[in-house]
């Protein structure tokens, strides 16, 4: 649980972050969360690669409706780093643990066949 709460708090931590690099005033900042939110939903449904364009046009409608000046742009640009940040954490820490521990693929063939 510590660490769930670890990792949901440092996800929230780099949106707000990603927000405040891209000029996104103070003001708008608390609207970021709940939008990322509705935002990863959308972006499960099968319509497009890792929800890119549900993504954005989540954030396009909801800065929009805020009275966000240049709401297009700051929902790609925000997108767009969410998308870099995430995806290079991802890469990240995967190629590192893969460094530590690689997985031997001749036990992962034999498991496979022992399935099937």
């Amino acid at each position: 649980i510590i660490l769930s709460i670890i990792n949901i708090s440092l996800f929230f931590i780099i949106t707000i972050l990603i927000g405040k690099a891209g000029n996104i005033p103070n003001q708008y900042l608390p609207i970021i969360i709940p939008t990322i939110v509705l935002a990863n939903i959308i972006g499960l449904l099968p319509i497009t690669v890792s929800g890119i364009g549900t993504r954005d046009a989540i954030f396009t409608l909801v800065f929009s409706v805020v009275g966000m000046n240049n709401p297009f742009e700051n929902a790609v640009f925000f997108s767009f780093c969410f998308i870099l940040v995430f995806s290079g954490l991802s890469v990240l820490l995967g190629s590192i643990t893969w460094f530590i521990k690689p997985i031997n693929v001749n036990t992962l063939k034999m498991k496979i066949r022992s399935i099937y």
